[in-house]
């Protein structure tokens, strides 16, 4: 069964030692982000994350309170724990022999807290905000005449983007031939 209120929790980057707090607090992983990056997650919890090409530290990532291979054996658990939660997603039958509760996401908040630095948890939220974007932003190719069309339509009407100038053209044709959206 589902704690309630999983999907309501939220939970924010805890400072530590001398980092002073600036700007917006910074969050940490919801139940729903849980599963939408699973990909990335997976990733970024992985011990190569954490390493260039020629094998040297990003120690950048890392949180200096522990050592490198205690903060990897401590991420490898968070990975276990979404493993987890990505299995009861996937298996919605199964809720009832294992679970993934509030307790569970405070544990993974916590050790993201501990075992990252902030800089590589901002780095991983830099990357979680870039595939939002490019999964709200589409790119159609159309031919030059109509670019430059839609750019003289943009100048004439005052447009803002091409996606106002656009859906004001698709809202004359709907309601031309009343059709719905």
């Amino acid at each position: 069964m589902r704690n309630e209120g999983l999907f309501e929790y939220e939970a924010f980057w805890e400072n530590r030692g001398d980092i002073k707090k600036r700007g917006k607090p910074l969050p940490l992983l919801t139940y729903a982000e849980i599963l939408k990056f699973k990909s990335l997650l997976n990733r970024v919890l992985d011990h190569k994350f954490f390493y260039d090409e020629k094998g040297e530290v990003y120690a950048e990532r890392l949180s200096d309170l522990y050592s490198l291979q205690h903060s990897i054996d401590g991420l490898r658990k968070v990975r276990l724990r979404l493993n987890n939660a990505w299995w009861i997603a996937e298996n919605p039958e199964a809720i009832t022999t294992r679970t993934f509760t509030i307790q569970d996401l405070e544990f993974v908040n916590s050790d993201i807290n501990q075992f990252f630095s902030i800089e590589g948890w901002r780095l991983v939220r830099a990357e979680m905000q870039q595939i939002l974007k490019r999964e709200s932003i589409k790119r159609i190719p159309i031919d030059l005449d109509i670019f430059h069309r839609l750019n003289v339509l943009i100048a004439l009407e005052s447009f803002d983007s091409y996606s106002s100038c656009i859906d004001s053209l698709l809202c004359e044709y709907y309601d031309a031939n009343d059709l719905k959206d």
